[in-house]
């Protein structure tokens, strides 16, 4: 590869068109001692700043709305509550946020059946509540089971959705979310050389400096099946009969 002195022309036909970019901290700093010239933040006032997000935000919500789940016709309004802070987070794009709270939505209304099922009245049963709440997924998923919430394929996806989803998210392992993500091209700089390579297949679990952006990726992809998920179960467990509920 040809030498160059000055770093910001060897470095311009890979910065053109980039979508991404990510550095080491100690090698930026190496990189701006080299005289890599940054572009200087843009400052804006705080109602611009908001005005712009919210525009920019309102095409991508405009896209996507019709994709999300409609709320059931349920009396049962933190159910529902959580059915429009889902669907807020994701207009707004914050996708791992929506999933976390999908999986809240998957736990809480097995819950719920739990104790209408238990408790056999339709008062509130603050023992019952009590004695669900403190539980585990993974507890209150055998339970449904036992109480035949479910049948056996539903049992089966549940479990699989707490071990995929639900608790790499709600216990934020990035490493595991992302351990699928493979960025396929990258220009890799050297400040020891004052070189580019190119690179492939690069695996975002190998990388924490891919982690972020590959967990974007992940959220992008996973946020309508994880919403999806959810309201399948809520369906499930109270819009059919007990016996007959299926996820």
């Amino acid at each position: 590869m040809q030498d160059y002195e000055d770093i910001n022309e060897l470095l311009a036909p890979y910065v053109e068109g980039a979508t991404q970019f990510v550095a080491n901290p100690s090698t930026l700093n190496k990189m701006i001692d080299m005289g890599l010239k940054l572009d200087k933040p843009v400052h804006e006032s705080t109602e611009d700043y908001i005005s712009r997000t919210f525009d920019e935000r309102k095409e991508v919500a405009k896209a996507i709305v019709d994709e999300l789940p409609k709320k059931p016709n349920l009396a049962l309004p933190p159910i529902l509550s959580l059915y429009d802070e889902i669907s807020e987070c994701v207009l707004f794009g914050l996708n791992g946020a929506a999933i976390s709270l999908s999986a809240v939505l998957v736990e809480f209304s097995i819950k719920h059946a739990i104790v209408d099922r238990n408790s056999g009245v339709e008062i509130y049963d603050k023992a019952e509540w009590n004695r669900v709440e403190k539980k585990e997924l993974g507890a209150i998923i055998a339970e449904a089971e036992k109480l035949k919430l479910f049948n056996e394929d539903g049992i089966k996806q549940l479990v699989q959705f707490k071990n995929n989803v639900r608790n790499p998210y709600l216990h934020y392992n990035i490493k595991e979310i992302t351990k699928d993500v493979i960025m396929k091209e990258a220009f890799a700089y050297n400040a020891e050389t004052n070189k580019v390579e190119k690179k492939y297949n690069l695996k975002a679990e190998d990388n924490p400096f891919l982690w972020e952006l590959g967990k974007r990726k992940v959220d992008e992809e996973t946020v309508l099946i994880a919403f999806r998920f959810a309201d399948s179960v809520v369906r499930a467990l109270f819009l059919k009969p007990p016996t007959q509920t299926t996820v």
